[in-house]
């Protein structure tokens, strides 16, 4: 038998010792296994298709048939009790629920927990998604397919071989759209003649701020859009402190039109119609639709895991070891839209409100929960919610990635005037998690996101590749609130800021202490953050210690503290590759930093650097991603070899990546670029000047793709291959036709991080 647990040894089940119905005692019995450190009291199996009645190894239950078993003993708990999830997919159709009430326990009791455990050596899926099958080519000129899917489906997300793809959309920064106070008027009259007009959304991008609004109607060139989300987004609700600061951003453009059939045309895009209940898609360079695993998320929670209230909180129940899949959240398709106010905090409803964003799996009213080394992906919400009160909450060891909105929620943001203990957010850890990709649609996603809190542990965390910021603690933009002596230490932030504007790698608001109690910021590495400030205190923020960090590579100061609202912060001791910083604040003192070269860190600077980050006991947690790790090879990256005439062109807001392409109008021009990886992309703009250009792989011409579109559409991948395994390749991509070849970046996939 496979050892279930290092913390399982050695302690024999005594059967006589704890009270058990006698189909439980031929459980333990037939498990012939010894536990150390805490006693075990049960143990239970389920499985994707388990229909036992008993939830033995043999004869596993469903999930629901186990935790019914588990109500069955745990009022009066002598020992754990644990659940082992066999490997497999559990595809659910409604949440798996775990609750708290006067009529229903699904706690630990006596100080004892449950325990949802994968079963050692295999994965178990928790799933919310349907799969797609039965493709049929629909429109042979524009290689756009088509699938049958049941009626009702409703989603905001696809994936193919675990890969997002991206919904149909216009070409960025659309010509002839013009703001009225219900909407827009438009030049293009062909839109009153598209399909589902409702489920159209307009995309706008303002400062730190991601908005969505959807349309209600088309008729001519008027563009009706829904309310209450129009009236949110369109004028930017100005509620004052503790709901907003003193900044206000609102759809002042169209940066892209989205989710019309009509807009579908470049490879990687779909499209869903609900009504007719079909699914569209144009499959990659290389995808074959007769063998692709193609997912649909349908489900919008996953687990909810509830108490009822402050006085009958969850607690005690732990979950690891298991992977949380596809799940969506219809929200922002209906009439709030996406009326974003910052990181995943929205406003709905008239009078405005705020609200946070969806978690796809939900903790509300939870102490003494631990949530460990689990894989969280394929969202279409915030990964992970903890909200109303957790209290000793643990979050350690998880592997978040692919996410449309946070990676983590921690709190609340509306609690300001709560001054019942039980009601805090206390006492909470997050720690050695590994956050990547976030914010893949709703752009202010970030990877931590806490709002009031007091004597949380934010620790050891590796957070990348975020549109907006890393993490951010706190709320109100006011000395409000019961914020108190939070510690963020030994956090490795990278590659955020890659979108927005006006933010931070670690970012606090509001009051967060007193003289006596501050929180304290230390031991952090944070580095490539473009449009970013590094270190970033906002309004309200009071009574904390920066000290021992390391910033490098960051667009804009390395500490921000910008205005007079800011109080009593001391900084000092920090390394930075720019020694100055922006002190505005009241009773702040700031030292410059110690200046460092960032390609070779001083030894001071470069230990706080490596200590940074996943702790050795959870390096491994950054290998549970199972898609292979993008790396992103720039058009100006010096690897790259260029032949013949070419032009490198910068800022040109066209949505490059990097804001930066090369571009040759000579016929032969080639670039060509080694790398070591089991995949490449080629990334460039399609528009109406350009042509076909020629791909070869390692010295052998593989395809002819074209560039040709009918619109401007930047950062698009027209050429992908890849292998089994890592190895050297070369990649060389030639002009053959058309007015201009451009090269945005390659894209290098790795089954290991670089």
């Amino acid at each position: 038998m496979p050892r279930l647990s290092s913390r399982l040894r050695k302690f024999s089940i005594s059967i006589t010792s704890i009270f058990v119905p006698l189909l439980l005692v031929a459980t333990c019995a037939a498990s012939n296994v010894t536990y150390a450190d805490a006693p075990v009291q049960a143990i239970f199996y389920a499985a994707p298709n388990g229909t036992g009645r008993t939830a033995t190894k043999d004869a596993p239950s469903s999930l629901t048939g186990a935790r019914d078993l588990v109500r069955q003993l745990n009022g009066n708990m002598q020992g754990d009790i644990i659940v082992y999830l066999r490997g497999g997919v559990y595809a659910l159709t409604t949440p798996f629920q775990l609750q708290e009430s006067d009529r229903v326990r699904d706690s630990g009791s006596n100080g004892f927990n449950i325990i949802y455990e994968a079963y050692p050596g295999e994965t178990p899926v928790i799933s919310g998604g349907i799969p797609v099958t039965g493709w049929t080519l629909f429109d042979k000129d524009k290689n756009i397919f088509r699938a049958k899917v049941p009626d009702g489906t409703a989603s905001r997300q696809m994936y193919v071989n675990d890969r997002r793809a991206e919904r149909a959309r216009s070409a960025e920064l659309p010509p002839g759209w013009k703001k009225t106070s219900t909407g827009f008027t438009i030049t293009d009259t062909t839109m009153q003649t598209w399909g589902n007009p409702s489920d159209i959304e307009i995309v706008s991008r303002s400062s730190w701020k991601h908005l969505r609004c959807g349309i209600a109607s088309i008729t001519g060139t008027t563009v009706l859009m829904k309310t209450p989300g129009w009236n949110n987004s369109s004028i930017s609700p100005n509620m004052g402190t503790p709901l907003n600061g003193q900044g206000t951003q609102q759809i002042n453009k169209v940066d892209w039109v989205e989710n019309a059939l009509e807009l579908l045309q470049t490879p990687g895009q779909w499209y869903l119609d609900r009504k007719a209940a079909y699914v569209y898609y144009i499959p990659l360079p290389g995808e074959d639709l007769a063998t692709a695993n193609v997912v649909i998320p349908v489900l919008e929670t996953l687990l909810n895991v509830s108490g009822s209230d402050v006085d009958h909180p969850i607690h005690n129940v732990e979950f690891k070891g298991i992977t949380f899949k596809d799940a969506t959240w219809m929200g922002p398709s209906g009439d709030q839209g996406y009326a974003d106010n910052q990181t995943g905090v929205v406003w709905v409803n008239l009078p405005p409100t705020t609200a946070k964003s969806l978690g796809n799996l939900s903790f509300q009213f939870a102490h003494d929960v631990t949530f460990e080394r689990n894989v969280i992906t394929q969202m279409g919400g915030v990964g992970l919610d903890f909200g109303h009160g957790p209290q000793r909450d643990r979050i350690v060891g998880n592997c978040i990635y692919d996410i449309s909105c946070n990676g983590i929620f921690l709190g609340e943001f509306t609690d300001y005037k709560e001054t019942d203990p039980k009601a805090w957010t206390d006492s909470n850890t997050i720690k050695d998690n590994f956050i990547t990709h976030v914010g893949a649609e709703y752009e202010d996603g970030i990877g931590i996101c806490v709002g009031y809190s007091r004597n949380l542990v934010l620790d050891h965390n590796d957070i990348s590749f975020s549109p907006y910021m890393g993490l951010t603690v706190g709320w109100g933009w006011s000395k409000l609130g019961y914020s108190f002596k939070n510690s963020i230490t030994n956090n490795h932030v990278h590659d955020f800021m890659l979108v927005l504007e006006d933010g931070g790698g670690i970012y606090t608001l509001g009051n967060q202490g007193d003289a006596d109690n501050l929180t304290e910021w230390i031991g952090n590495y944070v580095h490539n953050g473009k449009n970013a400030q590094g270190l970033y205190s906002d309004e309200g923020s009071g009574f904390m210690e920066i000290k021992n960090n390391v910033v490098c590579r960051v667009g804009a100061n390395w500490m921000n503290i910008w205005t007079k609202s800011i109080h009593d912060i001391r900084v000092h001791n920090n390394f930075a590759d720019k020694t100055k910083p922006n002190n505005q604040g009241t009773n702040c003192s700031v030292d410059d930093a110690s200046l460092v070269n960032p390609d070779a860190l001083s030894a001071s600077a470069q230990a706080i650097a490596d200590n940074a980050g996943l702790e050795a006991a959870f390096a491994d947690v950054k290998e549970k991603v199972r898609k292979p790790e993008l790396e992103m090879i720039n058009d100006n990256d010096p690897g790259i070899t260029y032949s013949g005439s070419w032009n490198a062109s910068n800022n040109r807001k066209f949505g490059d990546y990097d804001d930066d392409i090369h571009a040759t109008a000579q016929e032969g021009a080639a670039a060509s670029f080694t790398f070591t990886g089991n995949g490449v992309d080629y990334l460039t703009e399609i528009n109406a000047d350009e042509g076909d250009v020629v791909v070869s792989i390692d010295g052998t011409v593989v395809q002819i793709v074209s560039c040709s579109n009918p619109e401007r559409m930047a950062e698009k991948a027209v050429f992908h291959t890849s292998w089994p395994t890592e190895g050297k390749h070369e990649i060389k991509i030639e002009k053959k036709s058309g007015q201009y070849m451009l090269l945005d970046a390659f894209q290098v996939y790795h089954l290991t991080k670089p």
